[in-house]
């Protein structure tokens, strides 16, 4: 058995953890995913504007329906 001792399973489970960081490093998906992210995260905070855009003239309307109704 090539890995019988607890010694022989480190040297395995640390090969392939390193692979899987340089292989995710070197990866041109890496790449990919990092730039569709930041474009995603300029689509949300252009959202997140013109929704607090809409709350501001949402409110300031029922502020002066609430004035209206006083008047």
């Amino acid at each position: 058995m090539p890995f019988a001792s607890p010694l022989g399973w480190l040297i395995v489970v640390l090969a392939l953890v390193a692979g899987w960081v340089i292989g995710a490093a070197t990866s041109p998906a890496g790449r990919k995913w990092h730039k569709r992210f930041r474009e995603r995260e300029v689509i949300i905070a252009k959202y997140k504007r013109e929704m607090e855009k809409a709350l501001v003239k949402a409110r300031e309307r029922v502020r002066q329906l609430e004035d209206e109704r006083e008047a």
